[in-house]
C-alpha cells in the first residue's frame, strides 16, 4: 500500500514535490524526492543487517558535482566501507535496455 503526499509548486499548478510510505507485510519504506531539490538527489536504504548510502545518487559528474560515483555500506557495528565507481550516462543506459 502506498500513503503519499504532493506538493505544488506556487505558480507553476504542477507537482514537483513529493513523500510517501510505503507499507509491506514486513515492513515499511518512506520515499521523499523533489525537483526544487537541485538535483542533489541521494539514496539511503537501512536494514537489519546494516545501511547503503549512495550520497552522489544523481549523474556524478554532472555540472560542477563530483565525477564519481560513491557507495557508502554501513554493518550494523558502525564500520563503513566505501566504493567508488567511474560515472556513467544512466539516461543513455536506460534507453539502450528499452529497446
Amino acid at each position: 500500500m502506498l500513503k503519499e503526499c504532493s506538493a505544488l509548486r506556487a505558480g507553476l499548478g504542477i507537482g514537483t514535490s513529493t513523500t510517501g510510505i510505503l507499507e509491506f507485510a514486513e515492513g515499511f519504506a518512506t520515499i521523499g524526492c523533489s525537483f526544487a531539490a537541485d538535483g542533489q538527489g541521494s539514496y539511503t536504504i537501512v536494514g537489519t543487517e546494516g545501511v547503503i548510502e549512495t550520497p552522489r545518487g544523481i549523474i556524478p559528474g554532472l555540472g560542477t558535482r563530483a565525477a564519481e560515483g560513491l557507495i557508502v555500506v554501513i554493518d550494523p557495528d558502525g564500520n563503513r566501507r566505501e566504493e567508488l565507481f567511474e560515472p556513467a550516462n544512466q539516461y543513455k543506459n536506460m534507453v539502450r535496455c528499452l529497446r
